[in-house]
């Protein structure tokens, strides 16, 4: 079984374009975060891919409540949140395959000890918002806008699309990230929170994506969108 977590001020939009094939599930704000990124599921949760999703102690009680009819097997992490870098990216971890990228310092530290137990490689970033970062396109490959996240990508033996800087809308903030704005569903779609046609290198992500096995699904005449990674977990 699959569900999709999403920034639950944009559910309605996400299930009127993915609804009919995918569950979608709302967030909950996270009341130490910022505004803008309060309730983007890449802030607060992160998933090992197992069924297993390691969770911000702030809001533990919502999602235990929403995931578990579901068969999640909801963590608490360690670390509480705070609204200011890097004191807000402990969750914030891109899992490609068994590769963890993100800030060594920065992340929980549970996440830490529970990717050692489960057999996991962590790639240091000098990136904080790694999973923000990383449009995770398959187990061995991503697409970025970064250069520390390609790097460590490669050191991990990724293959690596590095976009081009451009505008990703994220009200509050001049710009969000490309990862954000995606998100790679157990169908093998990479479903995407506006219209590719806006991207400079949309060409290449088509491309890109089709190489790894990856259909690519947008939703025509909106602005790409850092809405914190539209969140998918298989259990």
């Amino acid at each position: 079984m699959e569900i999709l977590l999403a920034d639950v001020r944009y559910i309605e939009k996400l299930n009127d374009a993915f609804g009919q094939d995918y569950t979608i599930l709302p967030t909950v704000c996270c009341p130490h975060l910022a505004p803008p990124v309060c309730a983007h599921p890449d802030m607060v949760l992160f998933d090992f891919g197992d069924g297993t999703v390691i969770c911000a102690p702030e809001v533990f009680s919502y999602y235990e409540t929403l995931l578990s009819p579901y068969g999640v097997k909801l963590v608490q992490g360690k670390t509480l949140l705070k609204s200011h870098y890097p004191k807000d990216v402990a969750y914030n971890v891109a899992r490609a395959g068994k590769s963890l990228l993100g800030h060594p310092a920065a992340v929980d530290a549970l996440i830490l000890r529970m990717a050692e137990e489960k057999g996991f490689s962590f790639f240091a970033t000098k990136q904080g918002y790694a999973k923000c970062s990383s449009c995770i396109v398959s187990d061995d490959g991503l697409i970025t806008a970064d250069p520390s996240i390609a790097r460590s990508a490669k050191n991990a033996g990724k293959d690596v699309l590095l976009i081009a800087q451009t505008d990703i809308s994220l009200p509050g903030y001049n710009c969000g990230f490309f990862g954000g704005a995606t998100g790679l569903t157990a169908r093998r779609e990479l479903l995407v929170f506006g219209s590719l046609k806006s991207h400079p290198d949309e060409i290449a992500i088509y491309n890109f994506c089709e190489k790894h096995g990856v259909r690519v699904r947008d939703i025509n005449g909106k602005p790409l969108t850092d809405i914190g990674t539209v969140m998918s977990i298989v259990v």
